[in-house]
């Protein structure tokens, strides 16, 4: 799952997961299910673990990346672009959370293999490449989610404590999804970690397969995306709401981050 600027469009797949190098960011909307084993997510200051059998929907956008597992994992996974499920006429509550950046698990009604078995079916309609099945498969999927609409669950928070390694890693970065919208210091964010700057810097980019700086970027721009398309307000005041302290910066980073100006994405959503 290389990272895209933009998205990755409808695209589906099953994989043998392995550990991500880096955090992905992109526009889409994402189901997960793992098959097989557990996978645990670092996302929006929190550790989701998504057990097998479990169907789990999030955002793109927020800077994701499985920092562990357990057992052989399976996981099969969809992206739809995130125009579209905007269109389904989700609940409101829905969408919000979504856009905050949750990762919804959905609850079971009819045994714990009815999930798995449908996103073998839906990854297997969407990889055909015919538009019919496509597009059946989507009608199942939204379905799916106005289920999940009704009764979601935010997938709980995990403590870093009870990952293998690297927990002096995960207070820096939890650190920095707490605080990015504010001024963010490197003595700071070390601090966390009770470690030298220099040091911890070169640690968390080994941990986490991206610098400080971006890693802050990447979250400040997620927020901006948010509110892009949840509010109205005037794109300067979301700039510096998200933590940036120019327009000219936040125009730049959003545009190499993204692939659009503030407008332009706005637009397309």
């Amino acid at each position: 799952m290389d990272s895209s600027r933009i998205g990755y469009g409808l695209d589906a797949k099953t994989v043998k997961s392995l550990l991500m190098k880096a955090p992905d960011s992109h526009q889409d909307v994402e189901l997960n299910c793992v098959e097989t084993g557990s996978l645990t997510y670092f996302a929006g200051g929190g550790d989701v673990t998504l057990r097998a059998g479990e169907l789990v929907v999030f955002w793109g956008a927020v800077p994701h990346q499985i920092i562990a597992k357990s057992g052989s994992t399976t996981l099969h996974y969809i992206h739809i672009p995130l125009p579209w499920v905007l269109q389904w006429k989700l609940s409101g509550n829905f969408y919000r959370s979504l856009m905050a950046g949750s990762f919804l698990r959905a609850k079971t009604h009819l045994g714990r293999d009815i999930d798995i078995r449908q996103m073998r079916g839906w990854v297997a309609d969407i990889t055909s490449k015919d538009s019919e099945l496509q597009k059946i498969a989507l009608a199942e999927i939204r379905s799916r989610l106005m289920r999940l609409a009704r009764d979601k669950m935010p997938a709980e928070a995990e403590k870093a404590s009870e990952l293998p390694r690297g927990e002096g890693m995960i207070r820096m970065a939890r650190y920095i999804t707490e605080h990015y919208t504010e001024d963010i210091y490197t003595e700071t964010i070390a601090a966390t970690a009770g470690l030298a700057p220099g040091y911890a810097l070169e640690q968390f980019h080994k941990r986490f397969g991206v610098t400080v700086t971006d890693f802050v970027n990447q979250h400040r721009v997620w927020h901006a995306r948010r509110l892009l398309i949840m509010s109205n307000r005037q794109i300067a005041n979301i700039a510096y709401d998200a933590g940036f302290g120019s327009i000219t910066q936040f125009n730049a980073l959003f545009k190499k981050i993204t692939g659009m100006s503030p407008r332009e994405y706005r637009k397309s959503c």
